[in-house]
């Protein structure tokens, strides 16, 4: 969503007009599967399973590791640097850390479920 709010809007300020427009659709095709997710963790009928963690990330990551091949292009340094400085590059990234830091705990962000939910960066 963030990106929604901040990245896009300001990507298009130099690409143009709805050049975003493809990873916008792009995020809609997971959309629901990350809800599933969520709702699934959220879940207070259920008790703790890591397997049915585990099969609730493994449904929604086809989707988005398709996505994020077509979307990393978009943000290519040799692309960006075309129409940024990297001032501008800089003061973005801080601006929208800040963002995010003032929006988000660990607890209730996908990214935290997935870097601690893999038998490489954590355990389940």
């Amino acid at each position: 969503m963030c990106r929604r709010r901040r990245l896009v809007p300001a990507l298009e300020t130099k690409l143009g007009a709805e050049s975003m427009a493809d990873n916008i659709v792009g995020h809609e095709s997971f959309k629901a599967p990350v809800a599933e997710f969520i709702a699934s963790l959220r879940a207070k009928e259920k008790t703790w399973d890591p397997e049915v963690f585990r099969q609730a990330a493994y449904a929604f990551i086809p989707v988005l590791r398709e996505h994020l091949v077509d979307e990393i292009d978009t943000f290519r340094p040799h692309q960006l640097k075309g129409y940024f400085t990297k001032e501008e590059l800089d003061e973005f990234e801080r601006d929208m850390t800040a963002w995010l830091m003032a929006r988000s705990s660990p607890e209730n962000r996908l990214p935290f479920y997935i870097a601690n939910g893999d038998a490489v960066n954590g355990p389940w």
